[in-house]
């Protein structure tokens, strides 16, 4: 009976080892990458983004669990009252109507889940490369545009032929966006800067702000 006592608190002690060191090896993992997104997130706030949100919006969830546990260093600010109802006076001013949107010191802004390599770009901040990555613009375009399109499709069940059909729908869009800004294609473009430039524009929705204007007309005030 002791005996058995005995082993079954070994075999616990074990477990417990086990699971505590598979623990550490996941945090020890998962360190690099977090590090280096709270490096993206930081640089952000430096350089004066604004990540505007609301809590109960699951595109701006999606956006941060980009950065994953580095999302708490984003700059957020959230813009929901607490009853959903309305917009805080910060994001009324702000004139922000869709959420996420991103706010840059340029006046771009972008709306939607936006990749952090365009985010690093446009915010000019380094991008996390874990891996070390020696980025092409056309690695650039398959990473953020292509794999963005498959992964969104796959999850809504949409077959491979349909799949191909939609993705060569958006490099033809692309293709035009290049021609058009830069007199390239996605196949011969050869600088980094300008295909995140025309990701931004024509993939992320990402384009200069233009704030609302109120007009007032022109009233007759009676002195008499």
């Amino acid at each position: 009976m002791e005996r058995g006592v005995i082993r079954g608190v070994l075999i616990l002690i074990a477990v417990i080892i086990f699971v505590i060191s598979g623990m550490w090896y996941l945090h020890k993992q998962g360190a690099p990458k977090r590090e280096a997104y709270e490096t993206l997130a930081a640089c952000m706030q430096d350089r004066g983004v604004i990540f505007y949100g609301a809590f109960w919006c699951p595109l701006c969830g999606e956006q941060k669990t980009v950065f994953g546990g580095a999302a708490k260093k984003l700059p957020y600010v959230e813009c929901s009252t607490p009853d959903r109802s309305g917009r805080t006076d910060e994001c009324e001013e702000a004139q922000v109507r869709n959420y996420p949107t991103w706010a840059f010191p340029s006046g771009m802004r972008c709306t939607g889940v936006v990749d952090e390599r365009v985010l690093a770009h446009l915010s000019q901040c380094d991008a996390p490369n874990l891996d070390g990555t020696v980025w092409t613009p056309q690695s650039l375009y398959e990473a953020i545009v292509v794999q963005t399109v498959k992964e969104q499709l796959v999850r809504q069940q949409v077959d491979e032929a349909e799949i191909e059909t939609a993705v060569q729908s958006v490099t033809e869009q692309m293709d035009a966006a290049l021609t058009a800004a830069h007199g390239t294609t996605v196949a011969t473009e050869e600088s980094t800067t300008n295909m995140l430039d025309v990701i931004a524009s024509a993939f992320s929705r990402c384009k200069v702000f233009e704030p609302e204007t109120v007009e007032v007309s022109d009233v007759e005030v009676n002195l008499e």
